[in-house]
């Protein structure tokens, strides 16, 4: 339903409801037990003292990245799963914005998220600190087996399979800040809601039988935690996340963004200079968007 000029929706459902919590919610867990063996600086600690930066995750990344067998190749990474459309909202950007004349208008290509886009490319490609595949079920496991220190592509409802299949410790904390950034940002995968069709017969009834189906008082918080972290640092970051969030998601209109996925993959090859790619992408982007907002 459309009210005082916004859309908006009936709650957050998707697969594994968190009854009123964000299950796409971005963390990056850390395996403690590493943390611990490498002597590095324990992230919730840097967090809490708002030390917690991209310049330190890169610091740790480099130290955690090592050959441990002596074979030539990398068996412990730094870093699984880093995501350049995450890492611009931990820099104060966005993919997209809305323009002083209410036109939603694509933005991948200001500073900060430029900055994103370098970033990533600097640790798959130059510092060779982050695990170089895209497959999501492999990076996983690597995090889960102890062979990456940190993950930064972990959304809430991934974190119950962490907690059943992992036996190293671990925490969570926010995205770190980026250069532009003087705080911690929250973002989501996507904006995941229930909606109404227009022609329903009966809309109270179907939003009615919503509010019945999925009720927050149904779970408690504890059960909620215990679901889904460890330790009482973690339930921190967890409920505070869901306290903070501003409403945003990491990427939005994700069938209207043409090849800015494989552009992205390019310049985290180095194959393509980041200000090329978004400049290459934004006609593309923008016309798909003034089509779908007729503007």
């Amino acid at each position: 339903m459309k009210y005082q000029d916004q859309y908006w929706g009936i709650g957050p459902v998707e697969w594994r409801p968190m009854y009123g919590y964000q299950n796409d919610m971005y963390f990056v867990v850390y395996n403690k037990t590493l943390f611990e063996r490498e002597g590095l600086p324990d992230l919730y600690e840097l967090y809490l003292n708002n030390e917690w930066t991209w310049d330190k995750a890169t610091e740790i990344a480099i130290k955690a990245t090592q050959d441990t067998d002596g074979d030539g190749e990398i068996d412990q990474w730094g870093i699984v799963d880093a995501r350049s459309t995450v890492l611009a909202v931990s820099n104060g950007a966005s993919m997209t914005s809305v323009d002083e004349n209410g036109r939603v208008i694509f933005t991948g290509d200001d500073p900060a998220y430029i900055e994103a886009l370098e970033l990533q490319h600097h640790w798959w490609t130059e510092l060779k600190v982050q695990m170089p595949t895209y497959g999501s079920t492999t990076l996983r496991d690597t995090f889960i087996t102890g062979k990456a220190a940190m993950h930064l592509g972990m959304t809430a409802h991934g974190l119950a399979d962490i907690l059943d299949m992992m036996t190293d410790e671990w925490g969570i904390v926010p995205l770190p800040m980026g250069p532009r950034a003087d705080r911690y940002h929250w973002t989501v995968q996507a904006l995941n809601t229930t909606l109404i069709p227009i022609n329903a017969k009966d809309p109270e009834a179907l939003a009615a039988l919503r509010a019945f189906l999925w009720r927050e008082e149904d779970v408690d918080a504890n059960d909620f935690i215990a679901a889904h972290v460890k330790n009482r640092e973690s339930a921190e970051v967890l409920l505070r996340a869901n306290a903070e969030w501003e409403g945003g998601a990491a990427q939005l209109f994700e069938t209207f963004l043409g090849n800015f996925t494989d552009v992205t993959r390019e310049v985290n090859a180095g194959t393509k200079n980041a200000v090329a790619a978004m400049a290459e992408v934004k006609p593309v982007i923008q016309a798909n968007l003034d089509d779908l907002f007729n503007q």
